[in-house]
């Protein structure tokens, strides 16, 4: 996706989401580095345009910083998954890394569920409210 179809899909302002500025080249190749291969391509691109989304009203990373997916998924890896944000429970959000579908993860039982057929896909559904967990 280009800047403007992010920005678009998003719509920041309108949900209450706090956008950081995208994330560099060299960021991402040592995230990849860090991890053991590098960020699916969907997932590259989104921080490309933004480094995490803070949720405002609710006070939490929806999507979070780089930084903080490397280490969360350091910490905690899921074979075939990068895990980039939560529902605010502590549950992740996470990309299937050969097809780049998106699923929940729940973190006490390890089980999965199906949220979109892609990252683009999930956001508009999240944001609409038409994706839940």
């Amino acid at each position: 996706m280009t800047f403007e179809d992010w920005e678009q899909a998003l719509a920041a302002e309108r949900f209450g989401l706090r956008l950081s500025s995208g994330v560099s080249e060299s960021a991402l190749t040592g995230a990849g580095e860090a991890l053991g291969s590098p960020l699916p391509g969907s997932l590259a691109d989104f921080y490309r345009f933004t480094d995490g989304i803070f949720d405002e009203p609710g006070q939490w990373y929806v999507a979070w910083p780089l930084a903080r997916l490397v280490g969360e998924n350091q910490a905690r890896p899921l074979p075939g998954l990068v895990g980039f944000g939560d529902d605010g429970t502590g549950d992740w959000f996470a990309v299937r890394g050969r097809d780049g579908i998106v699923v929940y993860v729940s973190r006490v039982t390890g089980d999965q569920h199906h949220l979109a057929d892609s990252l683009a896909t999930f956001w508009s559904g999240w944001l609409a409210g038409e994706i839940t967990t």
